[in-house]
C-alpha cells in the first residue's frame, strides 16, 4: 500500500523535473562543446572549496532483466531523509546541495562505473567547509552505508563505489560487516580482480617499481598495496 507521503515524493519529483526539462532550452541544431562542459555546468561553481562524496551505483535488473530505475527515486529520497534526520537534530552536515546524474557504463578496469550494464546512477551531497568536518565525516559514513545497501533483484549487493577524484567514507558496511575503505576497494568483486588486469596491462609498458618511485603517496600506498608489493 503506498502511503500519502510516497505519493507526495512522486508528486514532488515529478513537478521538479517537468519543471527543470522544460526550463532547458531546446536548439534546433546541437551545440558542440568541451566534455567537461557538457558533463557540468561550471558558472563560478568550481572556484568553491567544497566537501562531497560522489556514489556511483549500478542500475539495478528486474527480474525480467530490463534496468530498474526505481533505484534512482530511492537513493535521492533515501538521501533527502537522512539530511533531515541531522537537521532535526540540530546538525546541519549538507549546506549546498545534493546532486544526481545518470551515466552509461564502463569497460575502462578501474572506473567505478566499470561493467554496469544498464547505466549508472551517480549521486552525491555537498557541502561548504563551513559544515564542520567531525560532523561532515559522519554523515558519510551513514549515508554509504544506506547507498551501498542496494541489491539486485536476486538479493546480490549492488557493487556501488566512490568517485576515484572525491571523499570516501571511512568505513564502508555490507550485510553489517564492517571494512575499512580502502582494503574493501581490494575486494576481488569491487576492484580486486582488476587492480590485478590493471597492472598486469601497465607492467607490459612500464616497470612496476619505476611506477612506484613515481606515483606513490599516502594513499595509492595503501589502495595499491598488493600490487606495489
Amino acid at each position: 500500500e503506498t502511503s500519502m507521503e510516497e505519493c507526495l515524493k512522486y508528486l514532488f519529483s515529478k513537478t521538479v523535473s517537468m519543471t527543470g526539462h522544460n526550463a532547458l532550452p531546446e536548439p534546433e541544431e546541437p551545440a558542440t562543446t568541451s566534455l567537461v562542459e557538457a558533463l557540468h555546468f561550471r558558472r563560478g561553481f568550481h572556484y568553491i572549496a567544497v566537501r562531497e562524496m560522489e556514489m556511483e551505483i549500478p542500475i539495478p535488473s528486474l527480474e525480467d532483466g530490463s534496468p530498474d530505475w526505481s533505484i534512482v527515486s530511492r537513493a535521492w529520497w533515501d538521501g533527502v531523509d537522512l539530511i533531515q534526520e541531522y537537521e532535526k537534530k540540530g546538525i546541519f552536515a549538507v549546506d549546498m546541495a545534493l546532486e544526481l546524474r545518470i551515466m552509461g557504463g564502463s569497460d575502462v578496469l578501474m572506473a567505478a562505473q566499470h561493467g554496469n550494464k544498464h547505466g549508472t546512477l551517480a549521486i552525491e551531497p555537498v557541502s561548504t567547509r563551513i559544515v564542520n568536518k567531525d560532523i561532515w565525516e559522519d554523515f558519510k559514513d551513514e549515508l554509504a552505508k544506506v547507498w551501498m545497501s542496494y541489491k539486485d533483484h536476486d538479493g546480490t549487493v549492488l557493487n556501488s563505489r566512490v568517485h576515484w577524484a572525491k571523499e570516501s567514507p571511512r568505513s564502508v558496511q555490507i550485510d553489517g560487516e564492517v571494512y575499512n575503505t580502502l582494503e574493501y576497494w581490494q575486494q576481488p568483486q569491487v576492484y580486486g580482480r582488476n587492480m590485478e588486469q590493471f597492472f598486469d596491462i601497465l607492467s607490459e609498458y612500464n616497470d612496476v617499481q619505476d611506477m612506484y618511485n613515481l606515483f606513490s603517496n599516502k594513499y595509492l600506498d595503501v589502495l595499491f598495496k598488493p600490487q606495489w608489493e
